[in-house]
């Protein structure tokens, strides 16, 4: 009787694991993706080792974000990812945490410009230096602002003409800065971190997508044409 009673109750556990997981699902495919963090982050805290909690988290987070509803703080999406330290779940944290400040910016009142969010990614990625989708987006954002800038001295005079163009040059050049690392030198260097490594390679960067590599060329050209 022990034994069927234990294997009643092991039966009876998945079922509520499986119950629970469709409870998910469904709130996801109603919009409820606060409801359904709420569920997985609770099942995950009471101990719950079912690997499909992971995925239904970064597929609510997504949906959340991209859904035009109030986005939840980057941070807590950070925390909630962070239980998790292999590669595919990494690489989609940094991107949905850099989703989420982008989407937070559009939702502010219009007028704030773009350097608030600059200053955002650019915190993002001095934590964790690694996510390369934070500094793509602050090479972005760092462009924007420096346009912004330049409308405002085009109005401006004396001293205040004389303090924007000094932010000006310290935003270009900034952005030329992080634009520049993300495309690599062009180069030669030993590959891996140590320098006896014997076997040379060309510092092409850590951004690889070519789409945005031209992007950052034409950025780059923008901001230091005498240095593209």
């Amino acid at each position: 009787m022990g034994g069927r009673g234990a294997r009643r109750a092991r039966f009876g556990e998945l079922g509520r694991r499986k119950l629970a997981v469709s409870f998910i699902r469904h709130d996801i495919a109603r919009g409820e993706y606060a409801e359904a963090v709420t569920q997985i982050r609770a099942l995950l805290d009471g101990g719950s080792d079912d690997e499909r909690l992971r995925y239904l988290l970064v597929e609510a987070y997504n949906h959340w974000i991209s859904s035009g509803k109030q986005v939840p703080p980057a941070r807590r999406i950070a925390e909630d990812l962070a239980r998790w330290s292999d590669p595919e779940t990494v690489d989609r944290r940094r991107a949905l945490v850099v989703m989420a400040t982008v989407a937070a910016h559009r939702d502010r009142p219009d007028g704030a410009g773009v350097g608030p969010l600059a200053d955002e990614l650019r915190e993002l990625w001095e934590t964790d230096p690694g996510n390369v989708e934070a500094r793509y987006q602050l090479v972005q954002a760092l462009y924007g602002h420096a346009w912004q800038v330049r409308e405002r001295i085009r109005s401006a005079a004396g001293d205040r003409r004389r303090t924007l163009r000094t932010e000006l040059d310290a935003i270009r050049t900034e952005c030329e800065q992080h634009a520049t690392a993300l495309l690599g030198t062009g180069e030669p260097r030993f590959a891996g971190d140590e320098a006896g490594s014997q076997q040379l390679v060309t510092d092409s960067g850590p951004l690889k997508d070519e789409a945005r590599r031209a992007k950052l060329r034409e950025i780059l050209h923008a901001v230091r044409p005498d240095r593209a």
